[in-house]
């Protein structure tokens, strides 16, 4: 399988994990409750961020909109970097390394379209 292939493949499947546990946390538990995967190492707990990182928001619909713009063009830098990569002799875990972070910046811009 090839650099490239590899790579989308990673970003889809990614993308379709994280989509998938976020539907079902929403869909079937309540806010604030949690429950244990593999002892205190690994918990699922229910929050809910309207803003970006650690919470903080820019103020009102103007903000939502600055953020989003952000978060497509930093999505279209990181397709153009990864594009980059894919023609370069680079080591095969930088590769691995953005498709990772493509899938969470794609997964950012679903979760702020459909979770507000």
């Amino acid at each position: 399988m090839g650099k490239k292939t590899s790579s989308l493949l990673i970003v889809f499947l990614i993308l379709l994990a994280d989509q998938t546990l976020k539907f079902w946390v929403k869909t079937h538990m309540m806010l604030g409750q949690e429950f244990s995967i593999f002892g205190k190492w690994f918990v699922i707990h229910f929050v809910e961020n309207n803003g970006m990182a650690f919470g903080f928001e820019f103020a009102g619909n103007y903000g939502k909109i600055f953020l989003s713009v952000f978060r497509i063009a930093a999505v279209g830098g990181i397709g153009w970097y990864l594009t980059r990569l894919w023609k370069r002799d680079v080591p095969f875990g930088l590769i691995v390394s953005v498709s990772l972070i493509m899938a969470g910046a794609i997964g950012n811009i679903l979760d702020s379209a459909f979770y507000g």
